[in-house]
């Protein structure tokens, strides 16, 4: 990545970085300990996220989702980041699906996302659909250290689980600092990300809006699902993102949505057990 590229990119996230509007039915506490820097940790996010924090005062998570609000995050010492969506069964960023993939690389197996892609060492990639990242770390481990993942998630509980999840697994797992190093996470609409980035400033361009199709009996998807943002590919994504490419457009879809050859991608292959497929405009 050239020198005026990363100057570009400095002043493209300064100028487009806005602070979040605070939302009222969102809430910030701490692990039941309470240990002092938790608490600390917890209202220096509350500032960040422009939400309030409330002490835990020994309550259960259970009691304050009743009394305090629905919709709750928790800091503790080992996950870094948990959020409760209406019941006690939390979700917390890790990158269990990105590991093993990663894994898979390593021992020269493809990836089926990596492929698609075409992914090379320097590229910088923006990956629309960011979710948990688990593709923006394979991205990230495929691009090498001279590439970049730029990715938009629109969604503020899963935006801070992410970037917060991020952070904390690489201090708690210094070896991987590099590779996340290499992502960026911007709390916004990636349409309106996108038409803020000059013509060629990518290299692929990467949407996956597998969300509002998703079933899965994991009730950690089932509450990211709830909370996560239910966009859908048109064709002014795909004119956007054409437009910013400089050599490839993905998008990833299931077979109950839309066809992708219909927005003119054409798809690199079918995978039936899988029930997904890519589709690509080179």
């Amino acid at each position: 990545m050239t020198a005026g590229f990363e100057l570009f990119l400095y002043f493209w996230y300064n100028k487009n970085s806005n602070k979040t509007k605070g939302d009222e039915s969102l809430l910030i506490t701490t692990s039941l300990d309470e240990a002092p820097l938790l608490v600390d940790q917890a209202k220096s996010l509350a500032t960040a996220m422009n939400i309030d924090y409330t002490p835990r005062n020994r309550r259960t998570i259970g009691a304050l989702l009743k009394t305090a609000s629905p919709h709750l995050f928790v800091v503790n010492a080992h996950r870094g980041l948990n959020y409760y969506n209406g019941d006690e069964h939390g979700v917390f960023f890790h990158p269990n699906m990105a590991f093993l993939r990663i894994k898979q690389l390593e021992r020269g197996q493809k990836d089926s996302f990596v492929t698609a892609c075409g992914l090379e060492a320097g590229m910088r990639v923006f990956d629309a659909t960011i979710g948990l990242a688990s593709d923006a770390l394979v991205a990230a481990y495929a691009i090498g250290p001279t590439g970049r993942v730029f990715g938009a998630e629109r969604s503020r509980p899963v935006y801070w689980l992410t970037t917060q999840g991020l952070k904390t697994y690489s201090q708690s797992h210094p070896d991987w600092s590099g590779l996340i190093g290499r992502i960026q996470v911007e709390n916004k609409n990636n349409l309106e990300l996108l038409k803020t980035l000059p013509d060629n400033s990518m290299d692929v361009v990467y949407f996956d809006f597998m969300f509002e199709k998703n079933v899965s009996t994991s009730h950690g998807i089932q509450v990211i699902h709830s909370i996560a943002a239910k966009d859908l590919i048109t064709p002014e994504h795909v004119a956007q993102a054409k437009r910013v490419a400089r050599i490839r457009v993905v998008a990833k879809s299931g077979y109950s949505g839309n066809s992708l050859e219909e927005l003119g991608f054409s798809v690199l292959k079918k995978h039936k057990r899988r029930n997904f497929y890519f589709g690509i405009i080179e």
